[in-house]
Parts: C-alpha cells; sequence; structure tokens
C-alpha cells in the first residue's frame, strides 16, 4: 500500500471536516463529513465491500445496493 495515503480522519483534519460514523451498520451513509466552519456542507462516503472467486479469472460478485432514503434525521 502506498505510503502517500491517508485515512478517513487525517482527510476530514486536512479538509476541516467532521466525521460522524453511521449508527447501526446497515444505516446510510457509512461515513458523513461535515464543515467545521459550515454544518451546512457536507457529504458522505458508503462503503461497499463484494469478494472474488479464484476459480473464475475476473469474476466479481455482485455489490449489495443500498439507498439515502428520506430519513432527514442523519447526517447527509
Amino acid at each position: 500500500m502506498s505510503k502517500d495515503l491517508i485515512n478517513f480522519k487525517e482527510f476530514a483534519d486536512q479538509i476541516d471536516f467532521n466525521i460522524i460514523l453511521a449508527e447501526k451498520q446497515n444505516w446510510y451513509p457509512d461515513i458523513s463529513f461535515v464543515s467545521k466552519t459550515d454544518e451546512s456542507i457536507k457529504f458522505s462516503v458508503d462503503i461497499k465491500t463484494t469478494y472474488r472467486l479464484d476459480d473464475y479469472d475476473g469474476f466479481c460478485n455482485g455489490f449489495t445496493l443500498g439507498s439515502v432514503g428520506t430519513d432527514d434525521s442523519r447526517p447527509c
């Protein structure tokens, strides 16, 4: 892994944002970034995972799909 890669916390610090993590594993978004100077400025990251099968070159199992929905109580 490249030593130039940074983690989410370092990234948030560099851009002056706070991080809010989802309260539950199956809640969207996984991570919200909220500006420290203007809380109306925010963006989210939804982390998707899958797996590969060694027996099938180039095969990648499907991803689950989620949606933001309409719950305004969450950060993003």
